[in-house]
């Protein structure tokens, strides 16, 4: 059975949001208000770390067998950890981030590692622009606006 779906019932969706850590219900919640579509294939980037480089690489089969484009890098000095970072494009609806997580937790368990969390990269909002350029664009009228203290605010 494949890890992730495309297709879920309203209670398994409502389930699975359940299931799901705080960190991980806020992160799907701020996706929402940056109109981040969940029902939109996306590219999800899980991050975790392992002490020793046979584990990391032990992790990365894993996670390439399920279909993950997954880099290794040792870490930046000595001692440091060895860093997983793996990618896959999937549609992010409550069950399979539930699916998503679970998998990473259990992978990094198996090989003495840490799941250090997923992230999205937010193409496009539900206004059609990308979420970067929206939020630079917030940002520009924030500075503009104190700036402008004359100018007045609209209520």
């Amino acid at each position: 059975m494949p890890l992730f779906r495309e297709t879920f019932t309203a209670p398994e969706v409502e389930e699975a949001m359940e299931r799901l850590a705080p960190a991980d219900r806020d992160q799907m919640f701020e996706i929402g208000r940056l109109g981040g579509d969940h029902w939109q294939r996306t590219l999800v980037t899980s991050r975790l770390s392992f002490a020793r480089e046979d584990a990391s690489r032990a992790a990365a089969a894993e996670f390439a067998a399920e279909g993950f484009t997954v880099d290794v890098t040792a870490g930046e000095r000595e001692g440091a950890p060895w860093a997983l970072r793996a990618e896959i494009v999937i549609m992010i609806p409550a069950p399979n981030v539930d699916a998503l997580c679970t998998f990473a937790r259990d992978a990094a368990g198996r090989h003495g590692g840490t799941f250090e969390g997923w992230d999205v990269m937010l193409v496009q909002s539900k206004y059609g622009r990308s979420v970067a350029r929206q939020l630079a664009l917030e940002e520009m009228m924030t500075k503009m606006r104190k700036l402008m203290p004359w100018r007045r605010q609209k209520t």
